[in-house]
Formats: C-alpha cells, sequence, structure tokens
C-alpha cells in the first residue's frame, strides 16, 4: 500500500529543482513485500492507501483523485522542476474509450540499474491528470505531442456522437483549443442534444469542456447571438426536460455574464403565474411569451352541474429572442441566506423552457446553476481591461459580504427611483459572493448608484433597514470608483497600473525620479514609453514588474526598473527595440524556463525558453505554427522554421536568421552541431519550399556533390561562420521518396 497524498505533496515544485527520493518513504507495512518485474526495472507497485484529494472551487467536498504509482527500488535524487526530464505521455485507445496519462520521473545521476526511471504516475481521465499537474506546479514542457495524440483521436471518433463526447470529457484543455472555434462551436450544438443530467458533474464534461475552451468569451457570446434561431431549432430537438434545462442554462450563463442591456421587461413567477408561448408578432423575434396571473377562481353550482370560472391578467407580452435578457421575479419565495434568490436577469430561453415545463423547483435549480456556471466561465475568460468580466480578488475589491435586500427596501426603491438595483441586486449579491462581477454591471452601480443616494437623501418614511443597504451601495461606490481610477492610470489595454496618492502617474514620478515635474513632461515621457511597448506596474510584494510588448520582462527593486525605464527613454525607437531585446536575451541565458515578448522590424513575437528547447511565436493572425530549435544533450541544435509568406517579403525577411542568431546567443557553446531537415513544403511551409531546400538542390543540381552543394547554402554559411563547418559522408541525406534533405554540420569540439 502506498501513500500517495505525502507522494504528491512532496513532488510540488516550489523552486527546488530535485527531491532526494526514497520509495520507503511512501511504504505502509502492507506495500514491503509487493514487489514485480517489468521490462524497466524491479519495484513495487502502490496500491492506494492514502489518497490524493482536492477540493474545487465551487464544492465543499473533496474529490479523490485516482492514482496509480510504480515505484524504482532504489533510492537518488529526481528532478521535479517542470521541463523535459519530466515525461509524459498518453495513450488513447478509442476503441474501447479508455485513456491514459503518464508522468514519468528520473534520478539525476546513473545508479546500479540500467533504468534511469524513478518514478511513474499514471492516471485515466484528464481531471486527474489537469488538477495533478495544478497542484505540483507543472505543465508539459511539449503540449504539441498531447495535441497530436488528439488531434488522430479525434479524427478517429468525428462520425460517432458516443465517443466523441467521451474524448471531450477526457481530452487535455490545449488538444480542445486546437479543435478551433468553429468546430468547437459546431460540437457544442451537436452535442448539446444528449445527456443534460451529465453536464455540470464536478469531473467535467463534455459541453462544458467546450464551452471553457473557446478563444474569448466575446467570440462566443457573438456567436451565440449572431445563431439564435439555431439556437431555438437545436432546443426544440432536445427530446427530454433535463437536457433542455441544461441547454438553457449553459446558454444563460454565457450571456448573463456579458449583462448587455439592463433595461428589460418584468416576467413573474410562483403559485398564481403561468407562461404561454407564441408566435412572435414581430419579424425580427423568434417567439411570444405572455406572463399571466390567476386573479380569482369561482364555482357556480348549476342544475346541470358545476361550472368554474377564472379571472386571468396579463402581467407581461414580449417578442423576444433566445439570447434576450428579461427579469424574472419568483413571488412564491421568502428571502433568506439559504434562498437569497428572488429576481434575477434571465436569458428568454429560459422563459421559453418554462412555458415548456412548470416544475418550480426545476427553475431554482436552473438559476442557482446558472450562477454557478457562469463562476466556471469567469474564473476561465475573466482578466485584463478589455475582458466583459472583472474577477473581484484580481481586482483588489472587497465586495463578497454585501447584505440581501429586504421587502421594505425592495417596496421604497421601487417607488422612489431604484427600479434598477431592486431588478439587480440578487444578481449583484450572488455574482459578488462568487467572486465576479459583469463590467456593465460595474458601469451601471457607477452610473446610478450616486444619483439614487442623492434623490433619496431627504426622502421621509425611509424603511427598517434602509441604512444597511445604503451603506452597501456606498461601499460598492467606493470600491469600484477607486478600481475605475486605477484602470485610470493603465497605459496598454492589458497591464493594470498603480495609484500612488491619487495621482495617476504617481508610480512613474516614483520610479522615474520625476518627483517635482510638471504632468505634462511625465504624461509625455510615459506615451513615449508606451510607444516602445513599455510600461511597468508595483506587485504585492513593493516590486515593480516591467512590461515589455504587453508581457513581463523582468521583476526588480526601483533602482533597476528605474536604470531600465531610463535607458529606454533616451533611445530612438529603433534602438529601443534593440536594447529591449538584448534585456530579455541576457535573461535567457541565464535561466532555464523564460519566456518573453519580442520585437523585431515592427513585428511582435513570442520566445519561450524550456531547457533545450527555444519556440518563437507569431501573432495568430500572421501564422499559428511556433518556428523551433531544440538542442539535445549531446550539443546537436535542430531547426524547424516556418516563417509566414507575409515576413518573407519587403520590408521584412530575415526573421529566420534572426532566430537563429538568437539561438547562439541564448545557449553560446553549449551548441556543438548544427541540423536542419529541408522539404518542398507543400505541408510544412505556407508559400512553397524552404530557403535551404531552393538553395540545396539548385547547387547540387549543378554540382553533382551532396557536401558541396551544402556549402552553397546560406544555412552553412551562417554556422561556417560560427565555427561549426565541419562536414562528413554523412551530413548529408536525401530522402528519394520526397526528395526532402537532412543535413547536419559539427564543429570541431563535437564529442569533446
Amino acid at each position: 500500500m502506498s501513500d500517495i497524498k505525502k507522494l504528491v505533496n512532496d513532488l510540488v515544485y516550489k523552486r527546488t529543482k530535485e527531491l532526494w527520493f526514497d520509495p520507503k518513504n511512501y511504504e505502509t507495512k502492507e506495500a514491503s513485500n509487493n514487489y514485480f518485474y517489468s521490462p524497466f526495472f524491479s519495484g513495487y507497485v502502490g496500491d492506494i492507501d492514502i489518497p490524493f484529494k482536492i477540493r474545487l472551487p465551487l464544492s465543499t467536498v473533496e474529490k479523490e483523485l485516482k492514482i496509480d504509482a510504480i515505484f524504482s527500488s532504489e533510492s537518488g535524487y529526481i528532478t521535479i522542476q517542470p521541463g523535459k526530464d519530466i515525461n509524459y505521455d498518453i495513450k488513447i485507445d478509442t476503441q474501447n474509450e479508455e485513456i491514459e496519462y503518464t508522468l514519468t520521473y528520473h534520478y539525476t545521476q546513473s545508479l546500479t540499474k540500467k533504468s534511469d526511471v524513478a518514478l511513474i504516475l499514471k492516471m485515466y481521465n484528464a481531471f486527474d491528470f489537469i488538477n495533478l499537474l495544478k497542484y505540483i506546479n507543472i505543465k508539459p514542457a511539449n503540449e504539441a505531442f498531447i495535441n497530436d495524440e488528439f488531434r488522430k483521436a479525434f479524427s478517429r471518433v468525428e462520425s460517432d456522437d458516443d465517443k466523441l463526447s467521451w474524448l471531450y470529457e477526457n481530452a487535455y484543455p490545449s488538444a480542445i483549443k486546437d479543435r478551433k472555434d468553429e468546430q468547437l462551436w459546431n460540437d457544442l450544438l451537436r452535442l448539446s442534444q444528449y445527456d443534460g443530467e451529465k453536464w455540470f458533474i464536478d469531473t467535467g464534461s463534455a459541453v462544458m469542456n467546450i464551452a471553457k475552451n473557446f478563444s474569448d468569451i466575446k467570440w462566443i457570446i457573438t456567436k451565440l447571438k449572431a445563431n439564435q434561431k439555431t439556437l431555438l431549432e437545436v432546443y426544440n430537438t432536445i427530446s427530454d426536460y433535463d437536457t433542455k434545462s441544461a441547454f438553457s442554462t449553459i446558454i444563460n450563463a454565457f450571456i448573463i455574464l456579458q449583462g448587455d442591456d439592463l433595461s428589460k421587461p418584468v416576467f413573474l413567477k410562483g403559485r398564481l403565474y403561468s407562461f404561454n408561448k407564441l408566435n412572435a408578432t414581430k419579424e425580427n423575434k423568434l417567439f411570444r411569451i405572455v406572463n399571466q396571473k390567476l386573479v380569482s377562481q369561482t364555482s357556480t353550482v348549476y342544475s346541470t352541474g358545476t361550472v368554474a370560472s377564472q379571472e386571468i391578467i396579463t402581467i407581461e407580452d414580449a417578442d423576444l429572442n433566445p439570447c434576450d435578457l428579461v427579469i424574472i421575479e419568483d413571488t412564491d419565495i421568502k428571502k433568506s441566506s439559504k434562498n437569497p434568490i428572488k429576481t434575477a436577469p434571465s436569458t428568454a430561453i429560459m422563459l421559453y423552457y418554462m412555458a415548456d415545463n412548470t416544475d418550480h423547483e426545476a427553475w431554482v435549480k436552473m438559476i442557482r446553476l446558472t450562477l454557478d456556471v457562469a463562476a466556471i466561465l469567469a474564473t476561465v475568460y475573466s482578466g485584463g481591461t478589455s475582458s466583459v468580466l472583472i474577477r473581484i480578488a484580481e481586482a483588489g475589491l472587497a465586495l463578497t459580504d454585501i447584505a440581501m435586500m429586504d421587502e421594505g427596501v425592495r417596496k421604497f426603491l421601487s417607488e422612489n427611483g431604484g427600479e434598477w438595483f431592486v431588478e439587480n441586486w440578487d444578481t449583484i449579491y450572488l455574482m459578488a459572493g462568487l467572486g465576479f462581477l459583469s463590467r456593465v454591471i460595474i458601469n451601471s452601480i457607477l452610473t446610478k448608484g450616486p444619483a439614487l443616494l442623492e434623490s433619496l437623501k431627504n426622502v421621509k418614511n425611509i424603511p427598517k433597514n434602509w441604512s444597511l443597504f445604503r451603506k452597501d451601495l456606498e461601499k460598492l461606490i467606493k470600491e469600484l470608483e477607486a478600481y475605475e481610477a486605477r484602470q485610470a492610470a493603465i497605459i496598454t489595454n492589458e497591464i493594470e497600473e498603480v495609484i500612488i496618492k491619487g495621482d495617476k502617474y504617481g508610480l512613474w514620478r516614483k520610479i522615474l525620479n520625476l518627483a517635482s515635474s510638471p504632468e505634462k513632461y511625465v504624461e509625455k515621457i510615459v506615451e513615449d514609453l508606451a510607444t516602445k511597448g513599455v510600461s511597468v506596474s508595483k506587485n504585492e510584494d513593493g516590486l515593480y514588474n516591467v512590461i515589455y510588448n504587453n508581457k513581463s520582462l523582468f521583476i526588480g527593486r526601483d533602482s533597476k526598473a528605474s536604470l531600465f525605464l531610463r535607458k529606454v527613454s533616451f533611445k530612438n525607437l529603433k534602438n529601443a527595440e534593440e536594447f529591449c531585446n538584448r534585456i530579455a536575451i541576457e535573461i535567457f541565458q541565464k535561466l532555464t524556463t523564460y519566456s518573453a515578448n519580442l520585437k523585431y522590424k515592427g513585428i511582435v513575437y513570442e520566445i519561450t525558453k524550456n531547457g533545450g528547447l527555444l519556440k518563437w511565436k507569431f501573432a495568430d493572425e500572421l501564422s499559428k505554427i511556433p518556428n523551433t530549435s531544440e538542442l539535445s544533450e549531446y550539443g546537436v541544435i535542430e531547426y524547424n522554421f516556418m516563417i509566414p509568406d507575409k515576413l518573407l517579403k519587403k520590408p521584412y525577411g530575415g526573421f529566420g536568421q534572426k532566430f537563429l542568431d538568437e539561438s547562439f546567443e541564448i545557449h553560446g557553446k553549449k551548441i556543438k552541431a548544427a541540423r536542419a531537415d529541408w522539404n518542398d513544403g507543400y505541408n510544412s511551409y505556407p508559400g512553397g519550399s524552404s530557403l535551404g531546400y531552393k538553395q540545396f538542390w539548385k547547387a547540387y543540381n549543378e554540382l553533382g556533390n551532396k557536401n558541396e552543394a551544402l556549402k552553397a547554402t546560406t544555412f552553412y554559411k551562417t554556422m561556417s561562420n560560427r565555427s561549426i563547418s565541419i562536414l562528413t559522408n554523412e551530413s548529408v541525406y536525401i530522402d528519394e521518396t520526397d526528395q526532402s534533405v537532412t543535413v547536419i554540420i559539427y564543429s570541431k569540439n563535437f564529442n569533446k
């Protein structure tokens, strides 16, 4: 038996690269004789005795992660630092709907055994794998491998709804994103017709996993609103109420996050109220909802029998589309801490569902579930000033303890110009409790709140709990105004600045030593730095985060940040670009893992280092395929460059050479040989064959000698200038099937 809980906690990466690993530390008494032999090594399989559990964000119970551990029998140091030294593997059996995620840890030094494998961890679903990775603070070094495996698996199940759903349930997030938004949209509609009761389970479902992996929330909300006829058709295709309810709930969750137009029709629900759906009278609407109330009911006895009659009045009558927002108020609910929901903005598809199903408890469940789902989506999609959502903790707000609005205050506000707060307070209360607010709600509070408080200063007959609501509203306004003030100091769309004593340039004055300078002068410097892609923010530890091209370049004390910013401010645009790039390269040289956004010829690209792997990535609109170089333990660097067409032509060009130069600057003397693969590029290169391929074949057709042809290429000349020029009889390999060329060039220090 094994203590998996202790094992997982020991494997957590806390900036210590290695761990002394002794398998006996994880044994219980029953495990001592439980040995086996495998092709890799002998050891024992630890049956889970003390499991590892996590607490989910919206749950009060702990969830056990099913982890099988296979131990070696020897002690030694193992690498726990994220990177290539921790191997990841995945096996997907779509036929039998089985999946296996594997993490393999290695000893850092050779032991008496032939294998250097110390520990293998196996998981059998994405939920367990992803949550384990989050807990131990690591990420797969090469998600491309995982994405490739899932890409093959998805291709095998495209025609089978059941298997497609199973695969989405168990897919790694990057593999789902790899499907791209349009495919995810089509699959969402396709799978939304089945098994609604399974959508919102803790361990994830196909539909929720799709919902969490669109490129951004604006894209999917726009898509939902643009395809409302399709949404209604899907809804009407669904045969059971559980799935109709789940489908309505997930649409509701997405739309209420945006907030949209907060002037909505109000519909009443309860014992005396009903909903009827009819054909719309307006051309641009898809259905009509009539909300009616039973006013009285009488029975008259005649000699021929009893005749019942009812008086019914119409409360609301509106033409709607599925994504239109309305207010739904439940007249039967008495508010309490256990039952805070009385009114809530909802999408009209919820009314459409209630016209189908009059079950009162179903609506209460749907509203509560909507907020839970919205909180999950908010966690995934929130962040940045351009987001439709603001996460309370990240915004520095403290709004989780606002109180519910009682009936006396509700009635008072309805009669005194506070209708918007009556309609939306329950939503504000619930969203704040779940940790987020929508930007539309924030703007409305700041627009309507101060005016309401001012208008009610001298009103008489104030209800008992008015002071409690007033204090909460004043607190909301104060917190949100402070948040908006912090946003006023933002230099780029995504970087939050710090306000010092109400001066929006306070941080800049301090960091640039410009305490007495006029505001216009400071503003000019800040604007100049912003033009060069540079900004700065202060973190909770009092350190300064220097931002370059919307990504952290380095974090340091005020003296270090000040020196950097002043140097950049005195340089022209081109020299500033070169200076910032050089600073980043120096950091790359020192760190094993690092990432930065650099700029060359006006084009921003991300460069990421993970051990010997370098990855250069352009913006998606230019290319979604990264350029890479990988340095082996023997010092052989291999390049795989696919520069997009646009950047191969004037006024650009030179990106391949730029990336190659950066690889040498970062790795230095560790590079002892260089390898490249060249082909005609119909599949690999967006605009045709690689430059090396063209140059090699032109020279080879003229000279008839492989090595001489290689020497004619820019690649060889570049390497030769870096003292990598030795060729052997095996330096050039031509694949006769597709005429692709593999080359390798050595330095005199190779194998030394």
